[in-house]
């Protein structure tokens, strides 16, 4: 590459294809705090020291287009990917628009710590399934090797096996109805073999079962033998039967002439007996009449019965207990009369009226009832105004005193945070608190509910773990990390379940909604015990070949559930650490030995390049920030002086409050002593207007009592005695006359009612005069009605008979279960009239024929049977499924006339571009279909020949080394890219591995196709770059310079250094 090549490189007036990057912007993303690149539309090749970022902007392409992180070959989580020490990070990617859209569509991710994300599209929140629909609508797939091929993934690429090289071909450079047509193929090429299988076992099978009938035929043929003579015999013995039937029909003529004789003679003794019969029934209704009388005669007795009892207690023995009242009133009357004359009571009321006229003459004096009523409302205004001012001041006082309880909470709990402050376990939960709100929440659920869970959970290493030398605390932080710093530790899968449901929820709970908490899970086969972990060497070991300090594992402790899980996460035990800082020999030395190791400030890692050879790698380095989780926990003295000068201030205002309750308090009391006073003088005033009140309303009350005494004097001196007297004699006159006449009355019913006494007996006897009348004459005529029942019993008896004989006859006529065949053979049976003793001599002659036939197997004939009705579905299936082969043979041939072409097509392509990039260098390569029977087992060959005594030879890992197979690679993906259906590729160190020669061809050749016009855009990234590379004007070059040396803000002016080498160049200080 020639520094004035940069004077031609305006890319202003290229254009981006539709769905080619346009912009990426990252905000704590991996190493980057913020940055923004802006690639070309053609080749943007992307330079810059390792550990600088550059794969960092794979990964920013990948994830902020909606795929996930598998795509990558890095960590497996996405929060992985946010900058350490922040809590999310943001990719904005903007892609150029389709020609009819109005804007470029930008794509936003948020990515969390917790591994949460959002998505954006034009500023307004979407879901993923929106950001993929997109991607499809502009053909990106990432999840295509041929498109997109992160560092980590090269060697994944490499190791493709033919078969998938041809899919991932397929989508990378066929239009997607090839790739339908392909699955198609495969799919019923699958359904064709699967097909043919059950097909040939189907023939199979037919073939056996065919064999295995013509071997029993013979036993067949005999059964069915014996199966015919069987079946005479069965005729022989239906015919029997119809013998019997001659017989039962000539049994039911005679019973049916027999019937008819009875039933003549029964209509003869009927005619000799109609006298007798005839006065037996006149006798029995005449029996029926009278006890029809009797029942009503017996009604009518009793209704006058109850009559009589009814009107004995209300005429005679209702009007005799009033009279004997009447009596008892008279006597008291009698004797009241003499009591009152031994009282003198007129001689008493006389002096009561005199005594209350003298009362009457003392009128007391008018009340002021309005003069009373105004003092007791001025008494009353001033006792409510009291009343308002003690209202005013309890409604002063009560907030005060809510807010002293208040304050006196709070200062209950700042003497607890105190006093947390200065206990160890106070001072981890605060600084756990401090670090993620939402864990500190879950650890304080988990220390009250430890009796829920199968096995002890423990809290996040934070609060349960300790650095037993405080020099490495900042170095266990740096291995560990703040994510397994905070993570809970559980032992049982139930348990996991537990507290997932508890802090996130499930369908059917809410949860508590702790997004950020983590739950590690190390149960059953899910991670090694902490016993089982083992080191590389011992720790003793460690420190005398290695000179390191030991394994980060010696310096903490903790429960074993939380350090397996941290050797699980962070790899304690395979980590070596020192205090110290190595040099360059002794780095090598842990470098051959570990993957990671850490010194002072700085941590190690090993990378392993597979793909570029057998003992490639590479090392990345960390620096080893100032902790703060695991340094030594002491008193934070500034917070706990603000919370005990917090505490103070509450005191202070507690006793400024108690002030002012007390100042209210003593007004209340004098405001009370008021009220008293006031309340007693209204009550004094009520008691004198009552008192006044009183004995006017008695005064007014006195005339009314004279008149009332004056009138019961008068009622006295009356002669009412002898009044009362004369009316209770009068009224027991009365009575007397009227029971007199109401007894003559009942001794008139009383006749009457023996009357009818006598009438009911009478009919009584008449009733049993009839009953022995028929009595009599049922007993001379027993003897006609038994003869007349025999006859009777008789004629059922043979009319039964001769009906069930009928139904056999019809019955034997039927025959519903013959044949044909067999009705013939049993009419010939029947047409000869056998004898019962003549069939059972025929059946006998047919039974010795029987014993002359072997039974032989009794199941052949069912057998037989069953596997030709097998016989016969099989044939059935078998030309149903040659049908479907025969159709499945026609679609396959038709999908592949249309698929091989096309397939065929492209891979020439893909050949021609393949075969001119190895001319360029001197080498041959070609790019073939191999064609097999089966759909799926197609594939892609690629032949290369880098020697000129050489063949072409089909590449693979073992036969071409690792430059080779990485110069195949390149050129391969090359001859996409004419072909590309994607809008981008992207490429991140495929050049490791080569030789500067190789790779300065390949570059040569990269940037000769990925500068054509009308090619997708671009993406190469190296670490490495040689001099004179060439340099087309459509390729665009993006550096980047980061590290901790770079100030904030630098911005690298790229103008500036080109023209200071044009200057060096000139002077001929610079060799290009």
């Amino acid at each position: 590459m020639n520094v004035d090549d940069f004077d031609q490189a305006d890319l202003s007036k290229l254009k981006h294809s539709p769905g080619a990057i346009v912009r990426v912007k990252l905000h704590n993303f991996v190493t980057y705090t913020d940055v923004e690149f802006n690639p070309g539309p053609s080749l943007n090749m992307v330079i810059g020291p390792n550990g600088t970022g550059k794969s960092t902007l794979v990964c920013a392409i990948c994830l902020g287009l909606g795929w996930g992180p598998n795509h990558l070959g890095r960590a497996k989580e996405v929060g992985a990917y946010v900058k350490h020490g922040c809590k999310e990070a943001t990719i904005e990617i903007e892609l150029q628009r389709k020609p009819k859209a109005e804007m470029n569509p930008v794509v936003k991710r948020i990515i969390y710590e917790n591994n949460s994300t959002k998505f954006y599209l034009n500023g307004k929140p979407v879901t993923q399934t929106a950001i993929s629909n997109l991607m499809k609508e502009f053909s990106i797939q990432i999840d295509n090797l041929c498109q997109f091929l992160p560092q980590d993934r090269v060697a994944e690429f490499a190791a493709l096996d033919p078969v998938s090289l041809l899919k991932e071909t397929q989508r990378a450079a066929a239009p997607p109805h090839v790739r339908e047509w392909h699955k198609k193929l495969i799919e019923m090429g699958k359904a064709q073999k699967d097909l043919k299988i059950l097909f040939d076992a189907d023939n199979a099978q037919l073939q056996n079962l065919e064999s295995r009938q013509r071997a029993l035929q013979p036993d067949v043929a005999r059964l069915r033998e014996r199966q015919g003579v069987l079946r005479e015999i069965e005729l022989h013995k239906r015919a029997k039967p119809y013998a019997r039937y001659r017989i039962s029909r000539e049994v039911w003529r005679t019973a049916k002439s027999t019937h008819r004789g009875l039933a003549a003679e029964l209509e003869k003794c009927k005619t000799e007996q109609e006298p007798a019969l005839k006065q037996m029934e006149e006798k029995e209704n005449y029996k029926m009449g009278i006890s029809e009388a009797l029942k009503k005669k017996k009604k009518t007795v009793e209704e006058k019965d109850r009559y009589l009892q009814e009107f004995k207690r209300k005429k005679l023995d209702e009007p005799e207990g009033k009279i004997k009242d009447k009596r008892a009133e008279l006597s008291a009357a009698v004797k009241k009369e003499k009591e009152r004359k031994a009282r003198n009571d007129e001689m008493r009321l006389k002096q009561s009226i005199q005594k209350l006229k003298e009362a009457y003459q003392d009128k007391p004096l008018d009340v002021d009832v309005q003069g009373y009523n105004a003092q007791l409302r001025e008494k009353n205004r001033e006792i409510a105004e009291l009343g308002r001012k003690k209202d005013d001041i309890r409604a002063e006082v009560e907030p005060r005193t809510r807010e002293i309880q208040q304050k006196a909470q709070l200062i209950a709990q700042l003497r607890t945070e105190i006093n947390q402050l200065q206990s160890l376990d106070g001072q981890r939960e605060n600084l756990l608190k401090s670090f993620s709100n939402d864990t500190y929440r879950a650890y304080m659920w988990i220390k009250e509910n430890q009796n829920k869970f199968q096995k002890e959970v423990y809290g996040p290493p934070i609060v349960n773990c300790t650095v037993t030398d405080p020099r490495y605390a900042d170095i266990l932080e740096g291995i560990i990390g703040r994510g397994n710093a905070l993570a809970i530790t559980c032992q049982t899968e139930s348990d996991y379940k537990l507290l997932s449901n508890t802090f996130f929820g499930s369908r059917n709970t809410q949860g508590m909604g702790l997004a950020e908490v983590t739950i590690l899970s190390y149960a059953g086969a899910s991670g090694a015990t902490l016993a089982e972990q083992q080191s590389p060497c011992s720790s003793e070991e460690l420190r005398q070949r290695f000179k390191m300090d030991g394994w980060a594992l010696d310096f903490i402790e903790g429960p074993d559930a939380v350090l397996n899980m941290l050797c699980n996460e962070a790899r304690l035990h395979t980590t070596p650490v020192t205090l110290r800082n190595l040099n360059s020999e002794e780095n090598k030395n842990m470098e051959s030995n570990f993957a990671s190791w850490v010194t002072s400030r700085t941590i190690f890692q090993v990378r392993w390049r597979r793909e570029y050879g057998p003992d490639a790698k590479s090392i990345s380095t960390r620096k080893i920030q100032p902790g703060n989780v695991f340094s030594a926990h002491k008193v934070d003295q500034s917070e706990k002086q603000r919370l005990e000068k917090r505490n103070e201030d509450l005191l202070g205002e507690i006793d400024a409050l108690k002030r002012e309750i007390e100042d209210a308090r003593t007004r209340y009391e004098k405001i009370k002593l008021d009220l008293k006073e006031l309340e007693d003088e209204r009550t004094a005033i009520h008691a004198e207007k009552d008192r006044k009140m009183l004995a006017v309303r008695q005064w007014n009350a006195l005339g009314t009592k004279i008149e009332q005494e004056e009138s019961r004097l008068a009622q006295k001196m009356k002669g009412n005695f002898r009044e009362e007297a004369a009316r209770l004699e009068a009224e027991l006159t009365t009575l007397s006359m009227q029971r007199a006449k109401a007894a003559l009355q009942f001794t008139t019913l009383v006749k009457n009612f023996f009357k009818l006494q006598d009438e009911l007996l009478q009919l009584q006897i008449w009733e049993l005069e009839a009953a022995s009348d028929v009595d009599y004459l049922k007993a001379r005529n027993q003897q006609v009605r038994d003869m007349l029942k025999t006859k009777s019993e008789e004629m059922e008896r043979a009319r039964i008979e001769a009906g069930r004989d009928h139904d056999v006859c019809k019955a034997l006529i039927a025959k519903e279960d013959l044949s044909p065949e067999d009705n013939a053979y049993l009419d010939s049976i029947t047409a000869r009239n056998l004898t019962l003793e003549e069939l059972d001599t025929e059946i006998d002659v047919i039974q010795g024929r029987l014993s002359l036939l072997h039974e032989g197997n009794p199941n052949a004939i069912r057998e037989f049977e069953q596997r030709e009705k097998e016989i016969e579905v099989l044939q059935k299936a078998i030309q149903e499924k040659l049908a479907k082969l025969d159709e499945f043979g026609k679609q396959i041939h038709e999908i592949r006339e249309k698929w091989e072409p096309e397939l065929d097509r492209v891979v020439r392509s893909i050949s021609r571009a393949f075969s001119e990039s190895f001319n360029k260098i001197g080498c041959a390569g070609e790019v073939r279909v191999h064609k097999v029977e089966e759909f799926d087992k197609w594939e892609i060959q690629i032949l290369v020949k880098f020697r000129e005594a050489e063949s072409l030879q089909i590449l693979t890992n073992q036969r071409q080394s690792g430059g080779e197979r990485a110069v195949s690679t390149v050129f391969y993906l090359m001859a996409l890219q004419s072909l590309a259906q994607a809008p981008f590729r992207v490429v991140d160190e495929i050049n490791q591995g080569m030789d500067p020669r190789n790779e300065r061809l390949v570059h040569h050749r990269m940037v000769g196709i990925a500068c054509k016009k009308h090619t997708s855009q671009y993406f190469l990234i190296t670490p490495k770059l040689l001099s004179g590379l060439t340099y087309h004007p459509r390729m665009k070059v993006h550096t980047i310079n980061s590290g901790d040396w770079v100030e904030e803000g630098h911005k690298m002016d790229v103008a500036k250094y080109i023209a200071r080498a044009k200057e060096l160049k000139a002077r001929g200080q610079l060799v290009v």
